[in-house]
């Protein structure tokens, strides 16, 4: 069938009604279409849409998914992998902008419905659940005070095998010698198996706990007054989800991260052993599988 027309507003061909049908392929903008349909231009479709079995995007152009007709597209999938939501994608694989009043940018959940992970547009990271680190560190960075122009501050977190909290002060001990000290209303319900580093400030004293820690107080005697005495207090949760998940810090591997490693190079390892590493789709026939790389580099190793 070919069909030709002169007007821009008129049709080279048209259908309606019942089901229309096309064998071989199908080309609009091409006269040698390659795939089942082939369209060489922009595609704009109405109300909802249905694409199953989505093999690749080529050219260079992108995938873009709006939920209107206004503004610029709410989904952009570039052909280099990156992704952009409510704005153009940049240097970045996954970016979302978020518009108010909306507050969730991204939540991912269970199949039972419940937040496992959510970004909101006021800046706050939620993770239900525990958080792992693998390798790195978890730091904080902040405008260096000293040179804020020019410098980061990083401080990096406190790694400790155990579920702790820390508190700490100062107190001036009284005409006795004697200080009591406050801890939050909820000290004794939060906590269990409390520690208490005691340090004397400008002269020394044999200051101890006199009292250990009941009702939310612990009482510091020993000393003379007017001397300065920091205290830390550190404790171990004691409600009801970490007695319900009691911490390990010592834990067996499990599925494919079994024989391989968090840091592959610090085990004299090749990359391809790291428990992250993906085998490239596009590896030939003749490419090792996964476990045949993990017999043959542990086998390798020293």
């Amino acid at each position: 069938m070919h069909g030709r027309v002169s007007s821009a507003s008129g049709y080279a061909g048209y259908f309606e009604g019942g089901h229309n049908y096309f064998e071989g392929r199908v080309g609009i903008g091409t006269s040698a279409p390659t795939e089942t349909l082939e369209v060489n231009g922009n595609i704009r479709v109405a109300n909802n849409a249905d694409i199953l079995g989505l093999d690749r995007l080529v050219g260079s152009s992108s995938l873009n998914l709006y939920g209107d007709a206004a503004g610029g597209p709410d989904l952009t999938i570039a052909l280099d992998g990156r992704i952009g939501q409510r704005q153009a994608y940049s240097s970045v694989t996954f970016n979302i902008r978020g518009q108010a009043p909306e507050k969730q940018l991204l939540n991912v959940k269970l199949s039972n419905g419940d937040n496992i992970f959510m970004v909101r547009a006021d800046r706050v990271v939620v993770v239900t659940g525990d958080f792992f680190v693998n390798n790195g560190s978890k730091n904080l960075r902040i405008d260096d005070p000293l040179d804020p122009d020019n410098r980061s501050l990083v401080h990096n977190a406190v790694e400790e095998p155990g579920m702790y909290t820390f508190y700490r002060g100062n107190v001036v001990l009284d005409a006795h010698g004697e200080a009591w000290v406050e801890m939050p209303a909820y000290f004794d319900t939060l906590n269990t198996e409390p520690t208490y580093p005691l340090i004397c400030v400008g002269g020394y004293a044999p200051v101890y706990v006199a009292e250990e820690i009941c009702d939310n107080r612990l009482k510091i005697a020993g000393g003379r007054e007017g001397l300065k005495v920091s205290w830390q207090v550190s404790g171990v949760r004691n409600e009801a989800y970490a007695r319900d998940h009691p911490y390990q810090d010592v834990v067996e591997k499990e599925g494919s991260e079994r024989g391989r490693y968090y840091y592959p190079a610090g085990q004299g390892m090749p990359e391809e052993m790291g428990t992250n590493y993906s085998v490239s789709a596009g590896a030939g026939e003749g490419s090792a599988t996964k476990d045949e790389q993990r017999v043959d580099s542990a086998a390798a190793r020293p």
